[in-house]
């Protein structure tokens, strides 16, 4: 990879190789999949490539416009990508000393925020290099950060794991709840990029090392705030899922990063969770005793905001906790507060009670949440 390949913005683009690794060329014979199967390499030769960066770049805009530093940065985005793919290439890049935070909601956490330029080299390493790479071994149940997946995802899981089991079991079962205790600040950095070391090709892990390790000083802890910490998250733990599932044989499984549902019979998550200990126990970690529960089915399940209720009749009732409620009765309050000031227009407070009523009435089946909240905002405008 010469430095030749940026030195001008006319030259003939590089073909994205779309796909993942191993696929052939579609049949016009089109794009780097026309030379045969895909391989690390190309993949990130993409990555580095002004192409590859400035459609990084414009993944890392989408609602980040406002700063100041994107705006100024995208002003001559493609010459700027241009000097980037040089410097990563000839060896002179250096990353910007990366700025730590706290944020308190929904829970006090350390935050690790990258500038502009760094966040569209990670971005263009994880999208074209990486994520196609780490992600193929991933079990269906593991829904975090991933296309197609989140926590709609994760939460019909729970909807069809719950019924799964009704139609063997009925209610003579129990769901069992896991966490692992600091999951982010007590991961070392060995365990982290064991997965990467094992998958990506050299300069790939070479380059995910460089960016942990100068950005993430000392051997264990990490901070949410970029995509590759992200992946870090969902791909430590793929080798547990596999044991859970393939190992342990458990059929109702879901994780959403590091929080676990399971559904068995009693004995058999006595059992489960010895061995889930037992894994986590030799890579440093270990369940957050706190939040780790057994609850019988037909009882309420908290997971990803929501519970879930399995009735006799086989059927799954999601409701709002009552703290989501609560938080958001208290923000409606403030904006129409604001708005009755003149601070806030009447539009951007309609907008929100819609927002968050629509969500209500997609994600909820139960206890007429969405109606409550819709009479509890027109009420705030009669006060």
């Amino acid at each position: 990879m010469g430095s030749e390949a940026c030195e001008s913005p006319r030259r003939e683009p590089i073909p994205r190789p779309m796909g993942r690794i191993g696929e052939t060329s579609p049949a016009d014979g089109t794009g780097l999949r026309a030379m045969g199967p895909i391989s690390g390499e190309d993949m990130l030769e993409y990555a580095l490539s002004p192409e590859g960066l400035h459609e990084a770049l414009i993944a890392c805009q989408r609602g980040t416009m406002w700063k100041a530093s994107v705006s100024a940065w995208s002003l001559d985005g493609w010459e700027r990508c241009v000097r980037l793919s040089r410097s990563l290439r000839d060896g002179s890049y250096r990353p910007s000393p990366p700025r730590h935070f706290s944020i308190t909601h929904p829970k006090r956490r350390e935050i690790v925020s990258i500038g502009i330029r760094d966040r569209v080299y990670q971005r263009s390493l994880v999208d074209n290099a990486i994520y196609p790479v780490m992600t193929r071994s991933l079990v269906r149940e593991n829904c975090a950060c991933q296309e197609g997946k989140g926590t709609d995802f994760a939460r019909d899981l729970v909807d069809r794991d719950l019924r799964r089991w009704w139609h063997h079991h009925g209610l003579d079962g129990a769901v069992m709840e896991l966490d692992v205790h600091g999951y982010y600040a007590h991961l070392r950095h060995d365990v982290a990029l064991a997965p990467f070391e094992r998958k990506l090709c050299r300069e790939s892990y070479r380059r995910v090392e460089e960016i942990l390790t100068t950005q993430y000083a000392g051997e264990i802890g990490f901070a949410p705030g970029s995509q590759l910490v992200q992946l870090v998250g969902i791909c430590t733990l793929d080798p547990l899922d596999h044991l859970i599932k393939e190992g342990l044989g458990v059929r109702c499984y879901v994780r959403y990063m590091d929080d676990m549902l399971l559904i068995g019979e009693r004995s058999q998550l006595a059992v489960w969770r010895a061995e889930i200990s037992r894994w986590l126990g030799t890579r440093g970690l270990e369940l957050n005793a706190r939040k780790t529960r057994v609850i019988q089915l037909g009882q309420r399940i908290p997971f990803l905001g929501l519970t879930f209720q399995l009735t006799e009749s086989g059927r799954v009732i999601r409701r709002m906790r009552p703290e989501k409620v609560r938080e958001e009765r208290r923000r409606l309050a403030r904006m129409v507060s604001k708005a009755t000031r003149g601070e806030l227009p009447r539009e951007t407070c309609d907008m929100a009670a819609a927002s968050w009523i629509g969500y209500a009435r997609r994600e909820c089946t139960g206890d007429g949440c969405a109606l409550q909240m819709e009479r509890y905002y027109d009420g705030l405008w009669r006060i």
